[in-house]
């Protein structure tokens, strides 16, 4: 289900926050569902406990899930879509600041913006 990028600049638990929240968004994830334990989604992805521990503390810390003692990890609330949808979207404003910064002209996002909706489409469709 979760797939690590070892040649990605991006912290390994970061990936994993960011899965868990696609999977959210996407329906993927419900509320109550739960998330691999973290000594089982350590051990399936090759990675240390702590990683994985990290990347759900962050995920209980924003509100995305919550935790029980003993019992594992679960997705918060229908309501986290929203929240899922507004982090993207923070995420993309970030992208954007930075390609205006260098110089990336409007035109051009929006180009590669309409580029990137329908590469998705044909995924989707295919």
């Amino acid at each position: 289900m979760f797939i690590i990028q070892t040649k990605d600049d991006t912290p390994v638990y970061v990936q994993l926050q960011h899965q868990v929240l696609d999977y959210i968004a996407l329906g993927i994830l419900k509320k109550d569902d739960q998330l691999p334990s973290v000594r089982t989604l350590s051990k399936e992805l090759g990675i240390n406990p702590n990683t994985v521990a990290k990347a759900y503390s962050n995920l209980e810390l924003h509100g995305y899930v919550y935790s029980i003692p003993a019992k594992g990890v679960f997705v918060k609330s229908e309501n986290v879509t929203d929240l899922v949808y507004e982090q993207k979207l923070e995420e993309l404003k970030t992208k954007m600041r930075d390609c205006k910064n260098v110089g990336i002209e409007k035109e051009k996002i929006l180009d590669l913006v309409d580029k990137v909706y329908e590469e998705v489409d044909e995924y989707v469709e295919g």
